[in-house]
């Protein structure tokens, strides 16, 4: 585990089905880390094999590591990698990652989806496994109409999941209003908490996976941003492109218009200003009051502000916007998780009127 003033791991190899000496060369060494270095290369060498004795089954070795402490002691757990000497020759079978990948089809997809611990044996498949696939097998069988990438160039698959990720998003929306409904939660704080949750934990799951793919945090932060750049430009946008041209072109307004926006003196509900109403009640106008977004986008601003203002210290005085020793990485972690409870807590006051909208116009 990495300090911020570097650290040495000890590395040491154990012989197994391979003998040190016959088979390979025995290593016992200690590896230094700078401060943030988050790997390095270790060598082992093998030891050469005659023809004769090359055969098709493998022999493995281990390869234990562990931290040491600035007085040589061992500190926490000792980890450990297997290794596994596969000689080949003639007709030898090679590694299972040089051998040709499987052609993925529509019909393995559903029988993965279909299957416990996708396709593998149902031996190895604990208890939570099962619980899992049960729980999540219509998601996992939804998932599975999603052509292979390798039909159409990938184009057939992009698509498709982008009208998956619509339904799904519909669905969790509907959901969320019903819960919300059921718990006497009020649509602004059901938007911002489960909706919220559930549309971003991909988005998050996502950037963990760059974030442990990649060796620089720009496509992590960069799928939060772009995440939001298509909430805003398309989710909103396209929306309200439509409605725009819907109602350029619309010859009458449909009485359910007056209905929804006329004055509760004219037998409306009054979803507008009964000025607003009047200006635009003889041609229509695709109208959707903002209420408390005022508040909600100042408050979210200013939290992201000292959002970023927390990765630009972390690049300061660390070196990089991820990483680091354990504590700095909780510290950070803490701090960026309470920034949303701060937001949920403070607009949540606001909604139910425990002070006002300073925003509204």
């Amino acid at each position: 585990e990495e300090q911020a003033h570097g650290t040495h791991v000890r590395v040491v190899t154990k012989p197994g089905s391979a003998k040190e000496g016959v088979d390979f060369v025995g290593l016992r060494t200690n590896v230094e880390f700078s401060p943030f270095e988050t790997n390095k290369t270790v060598k082992v060498q093998l030891m050469p094999r005659r023809k004769s004795e090359v055969d098709k089954k493998s022999s493995e070795f281990t390869v234990c590591m562990w931290q040491l402490s600035d007085e040589g002691n061992m500190v926490g757990e000792e980890q450990a990698v297997t290794v596994s000497i596969i000689h080949t020759s003639g007709d030898a079978e090679a590694p299972d990652d040089e051998q040709p990948e499987k052609e993925v089809t529509w019909g393995g997809q559903l029988r993965e989806a279909l299957s416990v611990n996708a396709g593998g044996d149902l031996q190895d498949a604990s208890i939570s496994d099962c619980i899992m696939h049960f729980v999540s097998i219509a998601w996992k069988v939804m998932a599975a109409t999603t052509p292979p990438a390798s039909y159409y160039g990938g184009y057939a698959c992009f698509w498709w999941a982008l009208c998956l990720i619509g339904v799904t998003t519909a669905v969790i929306g509907d959901l969320a209003s019903i819960f919300g409904c059921l718990c006497g939660l009020k649509d602004e704080v059901t938007s911002i908490t489960i909706v919220g949750l559930g549309t971003s934990l991909p988005d998050t799951f996502a950037s963990m996976l760059s974030i442990k793919a990649d060796t620089t945090a720009d496509n992590a932060i960069g799928n939060v941003t772009g995440s939001n750049s298509v909430n805003v430009f398309l989710g909103l946008g396209i929306p309200w492109t439509i409605a725009a041209v819907y109602w350029a072109t619309v010859g009458t307004v449909p009485p359910e218009w007056h209905a929804l926006y006329a004055p509760m003196e004219e037998g409306g509900q009054g979803g507008v200003k009964e000025s607003i109403y009047n200006t635009w009640k003889d041609k229509g106008a695709f109208m959707y009051p903002a209420n408390n977004l005022g508040f909600c986008l100042v408050l979210y601003c200013i939290l992201t502000l000292v959002a970023f203002v927390i990765l630009f210290l972390r690049r300061r005085f660390l070196g990089a916007e991820f990483g680091g020793a354990r504590v700095m990485n909780r510290v950070s972690a803490v701090a960026m998780i309470s920034l949303w409870f701060i937001f949920v807590l403070v607009y949540s006051l606001q909604v139910y009127g425990y002070f006002e909208n300073p925003f509204t116009f």
